[in-house]
């Protein structure tokens, strides 16, 4: 884009909005990444839209000059999925207003931009809670319900794309529609974990949840991968724990390193003498039984203890987040140590971790599953510098292409480096449905560009 194309775009977004419009270098610049690192983009203006109105006008305004369009708050995307090149990006974090609690339907309703962190705040003071909420609360509320939303409840839960109630949304020609399931239901369906290909989020209501007054937590240890899987799986099947988190770390040892595997398993409860734990722990066979906490449940959910942690100068993080259909995942994970060198997966990193669950917790359109009755979410999170990024990024597509040739899906909103073949084999019988709602929703295709690689029309019309 000219120069004097840029500066008569930013003069058109400024008459059309009250709300601030730059296009000030060193401000583009810090949103032509994500946090992946992987993926530069740069933007012609950034918008910061007042109210879903303005978000409208940006969007008619795009749709009418074919001009690309991308939706961020706080870019926690890893493939680009919130970029876009000599576009407009939308800076959703600008509608950050909470704006109902209501303690007796138990829902919220938030503008887009609103962080988690923020829900759970003003939530627990009247009890409740969101049923399900991410391992960091520094994401905002548009941005999960953009992705997915995993997290330790999802084991009785689901996603957080599950209990979201109704959607005010800016479609690609830039009418402003409202959805649930009764209303526009194919566009909530594929509007929550959509990554805003069919339309930008501008109002969310939310289901909340009541909470028992403490939670318990017991950490066990495994130097044993097959006995900390089995027993992952036996407390899905037992269907004991209100939050499960599964996670397989490196220890050092003389010859290097070695993996040891680690389950927090958590129990919410009313008083000191109900839920024990003897029917979670029983028949276990952790090697350790590290701790046993309890702390108040709206600590619990706060996660206070747990900081905003932005990338690192001169790093990249192509983190790949699979759905593992549960007979593979012991062969993927070891795998995984085999093909990822062992720096890339330092405790600095984070570990490999997994959240398993009955498939049947969600039912999310958007969110492609495997088809076995048990299941997890696979998070394998390696850092590189730059100059390795393409090594790694090879390496984590055939990982990858291994998981899908066995049954897995990806969340879409981590690192996912897909030509047309792989998407139709992600979407499998949902790829028509996912084009013809496309070409409905945003028939220009100017919403979030160059992430889905969606069919040409004059495929989808032979």
């Amino acid at each position: 884009m000219s120069e004097k194309t840029r500066t008569s775009l930013v003069r058109d977004l400024q008459r059309l909005l009250e709300g601030e419009v730059t296009e000030e270098p060193e401000v583009l610049e810090r949103y032509s990444q994500d946090f992946g690192r992987t993926v530069r983009r740069m933007p012609a203006a950034l918008a910061r839209p007042r109210d879903a109105e303005e978000v409208a006008r940006i969007v008619r305004y795009a749709h009418a000059r074919d001009l690309p369009v991308a939706s961020r708050a706080m870019g926690h995307s890893m493939r680009g999925q919130s970029l876009c090149e000599g576009g407009i990006v939308i800076d959703m974090r600008a509608l950050r207003g909470l704006e109902e609690i209501s303690p007796d339907a138990r829902t919220f309703v938030s503008q887009p931009g609103v962080l988690w962190r923020e829900v759970v705040a003003a939530s627990t003071a009247h009890g409740l809670t969101p049923p399900v909420l991410t391992s960091y609360p520094h994401a905002s509320v548009g941005g999960t319900l953009s992705a997915c939303g995993w997290g330790t409840a999802s084991v009785r839960y689901g996603a957080q794309l599950d209990h979201c109630v109704e959607l005010e949304v800016v479609i690609g020609t830039g009418e402003h529609l409202r959805c649930n399931r009764e209303q526009e239901p194919e566009l909530f369906d594929h509007v929550r974990g959509g990554m805003g290909q069919f339309g930008l989020m501008t109002k969310i209501r939310y289901q909340l949840r009541r909470y028992h007054s403490t939670v318990r937590t017991y950490v066990l240890e495994y130097d044993d991968l097959g006995a900390w899987l089995e027993d992952s799986r036996t407390l899905v099947v037992r269907d004991e724990a209100d939050h499960l988190d599964c996670a397989l770390q490196q220890k050092p040892d003389g010859q290097g390193v070695r993996w040891t595997g680690v389950i927090t398993a958590s129990l919410e409860r009313e008083a000191p003498e109900d839920r024990d734990g003897q029917r979670l722990l029983a028949g276990l066979r952790f090697a350790r039984h590290i701790s046993t906490q309890d702390v108040p449940t709206a600590a619990f959910v706060s996660q206070a203890s747990n900081p905003e942690k932005p990338p690192l100068p001169g790093e990249a993080y192509p983190w790949m987040v699979t759905f593992m259909p549960w007979s593979r995942v012991q062969p993927f994970l070891e795998l995984c140590i085999r093909r990822i060198p062992p720096a890339a997966l330092g405790s600095a990193n984070g570990p490999m971790r997994l959240w398993p669950a009955f498939r049947r917790v969600t039912q999310v359109p958007m969110l492609q599953m495997p088809r076995e009755e048990i299941m997890a979410m696979l998070s394998i999170c390696p850092a590189t510098t730059q100059e390795g990024l393409p090594i790694m990024m090879s390496v984590m597509s055939k990982l990858s292409d291994v998981g899908m040739e066995v049954g897995a899906r990806r969340h879409l909103g981590t690192w996912v480096h897909f030509d047309r073949a792989r998407w139709r084999m992600h979407f499998g019988e949902a790829w028509p449905t996912i084009n013809r709602l496309k070409r409905t929703y945003d028939p220009k295709g100017i919403l979030n560009p160059g992430f889905i690689d969606f069919e040409p029309e004059s495929a989808l019309a032979s």
